[in-house]
């Protein structure tokens, strides 16, 4: 059983195969997520980007919690990390 719980954690992320400018990554996010990507790298926070977005506060978060699972990462700033290097984001 602890053979088969290695192999599981070796499994790659969805975004670790990938290579920058691939367009698989666009498949990953919605439109409305890269919208929220793209201004959590300008350093917006989750309320400017409701604001900006004409969204409630709980749908912001629950589309940041979508591209934290789709990019494989956990916080704001390893997901703009890995859009720039994906050529997702400028």
């Amino acid at each position: 059983a602890g053979s088969e719980k290695g192999k599981a954690e070796e499994k790659e992320s969805p975004t670790q195969a990938l290579l920058p400018g691939d367009d698989a990554i666009y498949e990953l996010l919605t439109a409305r997520e890269l919208e929220v990507l793209r201004l959590v790298a300008r350093g917006a926070s989750d309320a400017e980007i409701a604001l900006e977005l004409c969204l409630a506060l709980n749908t912001v978060k629950r589309h940041l919690n979508h591209i934290f699972v789709k990019l494989g990462v956990k916080t704001r700033t390893q997901a703009v990390i890995l859009a720039r290097r994906l050529e997702i984001i400028n």
